[in-house]
């Protein structure tokens, strides 16, 4: 979803460049820090990508489809960990029967631990001026006590960028409240993978670091070949008229 904030006593529309966090400090001076998965676009893809792409009919189609169905699927479990009561809608059978694997898992899971969250903990910006880069966790939640990094998946398969994602993301809750952390999990939820649809991936504890070393290495390659990078940011009218059409710049950039 397209993050933006409207303006009313300005009557403007600001649309945040995805790609980067603005995130303000505790002087309420802002910062622009570019997001761990866009720094993760530098990590190698393999052969495997590169074969999919010349044997896939309209790759990026099938892409940005992928990308929409897990979309709504993470908002649908965003709206249940919020407390509110998710109905299905016509057209998103796929997305139903990814998010109702998740709803089987989720009960087993919290029936075998003490998983305890605020909904602050939903969707939980995370970030470092230090390591310059911020993410969205889906959940931190404290299971049995200790905090620990959730991530939902919906493709096919789960590649290692996952991994480097999610430890980067515990690098930074590990950061911000100075103590140890339940190492991540991510839950991979597809009706290919079995008859649950879920499959669990537990990163390990000795591995967090390695792959912490391997998103640095990934953002220096990042910023080796996009010098003196900064978010694109993007300014609408929320009312329109023609004396405003005739007399106004209409779309702003920044």
């Amino acid at each position: 979803m397209t993050r933006h904030s409207l303006n009313e006593t300005a009557k403007r529309i600001d649309v945040f460049d995805e790609r980067w966090y603005q995130i303000t400090l505790e002087d309420k001076t802002t910062v622009d820090l570019p997001s761990v998965t866009t720094y993760l676009e530098a990590y190698p893809k393999g052969y495997g990508y590169e074969y999919w792409l010349m044997n896939t009919k309209d790759p990026y189609k099938v892409r940005d489809e992928a990308g929409q169905l897990g979309t709504n699927v993470h908002k649908m479990i965003e709206r249940t960990l919020r407390g509110e009561t998710v109905s299905y809608v016509e057209g998103q059978l796929q997305e139903w029967e990814r998010f109702l694997s998740w709803c089987v898992w989720w009960k087993k899971y919290t029936a075998e631990n003490k998983v305890e969250f605020e909904t602050n903990g939903v969707e939980c910006v995370v970030w470092s001026t230090d390591i310059q880069t911020a993410g969205t966790v889906d959940l931190l939640a404290k299971v049995n006590d200790l905090y620990r990094v959730h991530d939902w998946k919906t493709g096919n398969s789960v590649e290692d960028t996952a991994f480097i994602q999610v430890s980067v993301y515990d690098f930074l809750v590990r950061s911000s409240i100075e103590a140890e952390t339940k190492p991540p999990i991510i839950v991979q939820i597809n009706p290919k993978l079995n008859k649950k649809g879920v499959r669990t991936y537990e990163v390990d504890a000795e591995d967090l670091d390695g792959y912490v070393d391997d998103f640095q290495h990934t953002k220096s390659n990042w910023l080796r070949t996009n010098k003196n990078p900064k978010p694109k940011y993007r300014s609408y009218p929320s009312e329109i008229s023609l004396d405003f059409i005739r007399d106004n710049e209409i779309i702003k950039g920044v």
